[in-house]
């Protein structure tokens, strides 16, 4: 449902707009506009609640409740009549985005094994994928009213869903916050729901972070480490250019010398879902994440200056292919593992908080870029866009290389432990020369909890504005698409 609502309006947006008489005519006026951004701007409200409220009534609670918005969103944009409904229907759907967003990552790394985090991970970015890919292959139906259709399909899933969560057992609650809550008992029961091994393996390193917490106390610059690399690696892909340049991927092609920008979108939504499955099946278990995220921010940078050079000669097939390689490189790491990351090195008593927090800066940082794509493409060009992205990137590639600490493998207890050690935290390249037990593979138990200060505190501000979109937009035939 996520990757669904996300690319929507990508099929839909003209049709949508025609059918409530949103705009005049079929060009994409600022209502028309806010249609396809008030997701992202509403998701961006929900991160600021939906992590609070999952830290006070569970994970569970608020993942399955959920639905009830998803049901509600859908179902009131398939039977809208004007403009209002179809922007209620957008935020509601948006919300429960956002909501997805902040929950999904954390149920799973406080339910997963260690080996299994990132896998998990890596699957819940192909199940976004694979709704993105969904929305295009419905939308190519182009029958009059059929955006109305697929609104109705979108209220099946999560009906299904919450079948299944009320009536089996498939859905525990996470023992990590089952324990925060003093309640081992029924974490215990929980674990046991989870598979052979689970309890012994989820419940005694929760409480071991635990001891953990009660050996360094209150260690604000432990925590503020924590901080800085989770909102950190969420800010590196929020500003990596990835759901603007989705977000006006034909608008980009069409420029770039491409004719047929419709097909090279769909080559470009392929090209996500094939690397996404990739990354599920094969390289997330043989990589951690630092390199990954390192590589993904490098790759990402390059193609984006070569897209820049390509856009600029006009050489079309160039252009179509240096997305690819940006698209590519983004979902082998940025896409995939920032979340994921993020809710690893979190401390349990903030993870849930602290994951609104990052939520909140990635999709506010979504919506600044998607509205400001436009009057800032008029104004110094496309070409000159993508360079400043790619710069964005470059520096994303120096934040990973500077501060990030691996992950892979490692209890979120063991992970505590290395954020309370600041040569790890800070110099991560350096101590990975030779860890802790020798064998080099940059993972490093049993790290001596010792407080640490002087850790940098992190501050972010944005600010957006609404805008209306005409010249650069492509025929109205053309389908335009959001990501995450």
């Amino acid at each position: 449902m996520f990757g669904y609502t996300v690319s929507f309006t990508g099929s839909t947006l003209t049709a949508m707009i025609r059918g409530t008489g949103a705009c005049p005519g079929d060009d994409v006026c600022q209502v028309g506009a806010l249609i396809a951004s008030i997701s992202a701007l509403a998701a961006a409200v929900s991160a600021l609640v939906s992590g609070w409220l999952t830290d006070r009534i569970g994970r569970r609670q608020v993942l399955v409740w959920n639905n009830f918005l998803w049901i509600c969103g859908y179902a009131t944009l398939a039977v809208a009549r004007d403009a209002a409904w179809v922007l209620a229907a957008r935020a509601a759907c948006g919300f429960a985005m956002g909501t997805t967003s902040v929950v999904v990552p954390v149920y799973v790394s406080e339910t997963a094994p260690p080996e299994l985090r990132g896998k998990l991970g890596g699957l819940f970015n192909v199940a976004i994928s694979s709704g993105i890919l969904l929305a295009f292959a419905l939308g190519l139906v182009g029958v009059d009213g059929w955006w109305r259709v697929m609104a109705a399909l979108g209220t099946l899933p999560p009906c299904t869903c919450f079948v299944i969560a009320m009536t089996s057992s498939l859905m525990p609650e996470t023992p990590r916050w089952l324990v925060s809550k003093g309640c081992v008992k029924d974490a215990r029961l929980a674990a046991s729901k989870l598979g052979p091994g689970c309890e012994k393996s989820l419940v005694d390193d929760a409480l071991a972070s635990d001891k953990v917490a009660s050996t360094t106390g209150d260690d604000v610059a432990t925590t503020q480490r924590a901080l800085f690399l989770g909102v950190g690696a969420v800010t590196c892909f929020a500003t990596s250019g990835n759901n603007a340049l989705q977000a006006y991927m034909d608008v980009i092609l069409a420029h770039g010398g491409v004719n047929d920008y419709a097909l090279g979108g769909a080559l470009f939504a392929a090209t996500q879902l094939v690397f996404a499955v990739a990354m599920f099946m094969v390289i997330i278990d043989r990589c951690g994440r630092r390199p990954l995220l390192l590589a993904s921010s490098s790759g990402a940078s390059l193609s984006l200056f070569a897209m820049a050079r390509a856009s600029e000669l006009e050489s079309g097939a160039w252009t179509v292919a240096f997305a690819c390689s940006f698209i590519a490189s983004v979902t082998l790491g940025l896409s995939t593992l920032s979340l994921v990351y993020a809710s690893e090195v979190f401390p349990d008593k903030l993870r849930g908080r602290a994951m609104s927090a990052s939520t909140f800066v990635f999709w506010a940082g979504s919506f600044a870029l998607v509205e400001a794509f436009v009057p800032v493409a008029r104004l110094i060009t496309i070409p000159r866009v993508c360079d400043i992205l790619g710069l964005s990137c470059a520096l994303g590639a120096c934040f990973f290389f500077a501060f990030a600490i691996e992950t892979k493998g490692t209890s979120l207890s063991e992970i505590q432990r290395n954020l309370a050690d600041s040569r790890l935290a800070f110099f991560p390249a350096a101590a990975s020369s030779r860890d802790r037990d020798g064998d080099d593979d940059g993972v490093f138990p049993a790290a001596p909890p010792k407080a640490a200060a002087g850790a940098p505190s992190l501050s972010s501000t944005s600010a957006w504005g609404a805008t209306e979109y005409t010249s650069l937009l492509p025929p109205a035939s053309s389908s335009t698409t959001n990501d995450y």
